[in-house]
């Protein structure tokens, strides 16, 4: 075996590296490194945050058990059943691998547990990410190209919250993410700039404002939970 772990089938904790060439237990629960399912759920999961999402175990259902659930037919059918099949050939392609190198079909919760990093972002939703949560910080930024080439304020916002988790408010919807590190990158990688960077670049600073807006709501955002980015 080469490029497969051992997992704990109680967390899905990695136990530990499995060497090359060692021979597969039969009674341990292994996963392949670098499956995902993220690529073949994406439009599901952008759908679920303007529709809102059925009950985790439902979410559980389809992606791993091959299921579509009553509670999805409130949801757009042609993204519903392009999931699904997407998902069906990557399970099959998976139990190729499995076969080939344990000898034997990957096990239900080998699946659970190779889906589930996604799985926890579907089932996470507005309520669910905020409740009890506090402002602990909050900065203000404007994408940079609107502002240089087209005298256009395009703001994004980045919150800290009481527990370490934060948030960020693009012209893209509303985040969630389990740190700031995760929120500020994908701030970043959209092009936007903190107040203090562009005032420190001479074709943006007599363009910046002195402050952030005082009447933009978030609460019309569809909001989308990525986890660490």
């Amino acid at each position: 075996m080469c490029g497969w772990y051992e997992i704990d089938p109680t967390t899905g904790a990695l136990v530990r590296w499995v060497e090359k060439g060692e021979t597969p237990a039969a009674d341990k629960y292994y996963l392949e490194d670098g499956w995902s399912v993220r690529e073949h759920v994406w439009e599901l999961h952008d759908m679920l945050s303007e529709r809102g999402r059925p009950p985790i175990e439902d979410i559980v259902a389809f992606v791993v058990d091959d299921h579509i659930p009553e509670s999805f037919a409130k949801l757009d059918a042609a993204v519903v059943d392009k999931t699904y099949y997407e998902l069906a050939d990557l399970w099959k392609t998976m139990g190729e691998e499995y076969r080939e190198a344990l000898g034997r079909d990957p096990y239900r919760v080998e699946r659970y547990w190779m889906a589930f990093p996604e799985v926890r972002k579907m089932a996470t939703g507005r309520e669910q990410f905020y409740a009890g949560k506090a402002v602990r910080r909050e900065e203000w930024f404007l994408y940079d190209w609107d502002l240089i080439f087209h005298d256009k304020q395009t703001w994004a916002r980045l919150r800290v919250f009481d527990d370490g988790s934060a948030d960020a408010w693009t012209a893209t919807g509303l985040a969630g993410f389990d740190d700031e590190g995760s929120a500020g990158t994908f701030i970043g990688e959209e092009h936007y700039a903190s107040l203090d960077t562009l005032r420190g670049m001479p074709d943006c600073a007599p363009k910046v404002p002195p402050g952030p807006p005082t009447d933009k709501s978030d609460q019309a955002e569809p909001f989308r939970y990525f986890g660490r980015w």
